[in-house]
This record gives C-alpha cells, sequence and structure tokens, in this order.
C-alpha cells in the first residue's frame, strides 16, 4: 500500500485539484476534480485503489503514445482526499485548500436547499473558482520558494 506522503509527492509533481467552467445552453456548470495523470497504467491503479475512487482513461498523444489519467469527480470524495492531502502537499496545498473550501460549500449549500441550488453559485465559491484559476494558469512555482 501507498504512503500518504508518497501520494502527495506525486500529486504535487503530476496531479491537478481543478475546477472547470463548463458553459451549458441555459446555465453555466463549475465542475469540480481531482486529477492526475502518468504513462504508468500500474501506478494510477495503485492510486485509485489507495483514494478508493476514481476513474482511469487511455489516451492517445500526438506521439501516438497512451497516456492514463486518473479523475475523481464526486465532491465527498474530493473532500475527503483533500483532507487527507494537505497536510503533505508542499506545491499544491494552496489550491488544494481552496478547492476543498469550494467543494464543502457547495455540499453545505445541497444541504440546506430544497431545490439543491445546482446551479447557483455564491460570490464566495465563484472567488475560489476564480483564485484557483489564477494559480492553475500562472502555475505553482511560487510554492517551490516558501
Amino acid at each position: 500500500m501507498l504512503k500518504i506522503d508518497y501520494v502527495a509527492g506525486f500529486m504535487d509533481g503530476e496531479g491537478s485539484f481543478c475546477i472547470n467552467l463548463d458553459k451549458g445552453k441555459k446555465n453555466i456548470k463549475l465542475n469540480t476534480a481531482i486529477f492526475v495523470g502518468n504513462y504508468s497504467l500500474e501506478v494510477l491503479n495503485l492510486l485509485k485503489e489507495w483514494f478508493g475512487t476514481g476513474k482511469i482513461i487511455a489516451v492517445k498523444t500526438k506521439e501516438e503514445n497512451i497516456i492514463y489519467n486518473l479523475y475523481i469527480y464526486n465532491q465527498n470524495e474530493i473532500s475527503r482526499i483533500c483532507s487527507l492531502l494537505i497536510p503533505y502537499l508542499i506545491v499544491k496545498k494552496d489550491v488544494a485548500i481552496l478547492l476543498l473550501k469550494f467543494v464543502n460549500s457547495r455540499l453545505e449549500t445541497r444541504k440546506k436547499s430544497k431545490c439543491h441550488a445546482k446551479w447557483q453559485y455564491s460570490a464566495y465559491e465563484l472567488n475560489i473558482f476564480k483564485e484557483i484559476k489564477h494559480i492553475n494558469q500562472r502555475g505553482n512555482k511560487e510554492n517551490l520558494l516558501k
């Protein structure tokens, strides 16, 4: 079984904690995800087993190689995994904390709302989305120097 510090180090190097914007015809949706890609299916299967969740998809690269991507979309699982990894992350700690805050806010909103307020986002959640987008666009190079 993998150790948590190995998993956190792997996620710091190869993983992503993100919120993606999906513009539908009627609504804008913010999709949360934890993602990690690697050429080793064996490593991703070990990570999937450690996480206890996720879906692995094989994708052909431009060079005709196959890269494997592990996706985790379930917000309860994202909350659980971020909570476990945050104490051990270095480079992606800030973005994982933001993703955890966003996901927990969404889960709390759904608990309180009778209509589940699926596509309505608070100013707090939209600000987190913008901050994560900004961090992921510029990269996490600043965190390497901390």
